[in-house]
């Protein structure tokens, strides 16, 4: 079993890295000086992309395999982005996005996952 990462998933890494250093990083201080959740940065990962990225396209995900998702993850943090926020991802990505996803009807899917993708709702 090949355990390597694909060449697309290398590079979707550096996108995701050059995305994190250019719109999240320079303001990490700033918030982490005043105790304040970035929920500007965390809207802009849902418009990036990334915070439905395993979810089915229309659902309004990228249609990733779970392994991309969890290297998104790791992008942000090599990124330097601060652990409030890429706790904030795998708390809304997996622990309620997902839930709701597999253990869900269908209407309910259509309703939540999109707005969920998005970050038209945040729930960590």
């Amino acid at each position: 079993m090949d355990f390597a990462f694909t060449r697309e998933q290398l590079m979707f890494k550096k996108e995701v890295i050059n995305f994190a250093r250019k719109e999240i990083v320079p303001r990490v201080q700033e918030h982490d000086l005043n105790s304040e959740f970035d929920f500007e940065s965390f809207r802009k990962m849902g418009d990036f992309g990334i915070l439905g990225l395993h979810f089915p396209e229309e659902l309004g995900g990228g249609g990733a395999d779970v392994i991309t998702t969890v290297l998104a993850g790791e992008a942000l943090g090599e990124a330097g982005v601060d652990g409030g926020l890429t706790l904030a991802y795998g708390a809304h990505t997996f622990l309620c996005a997902d839930t709701i996803f597999r253990h869900s009807t269908e209407t309910q899917r259509k309703k939540y996952i999109p707005r969920l993708a998005s970050a038209e709702i945040l729930i960590f």
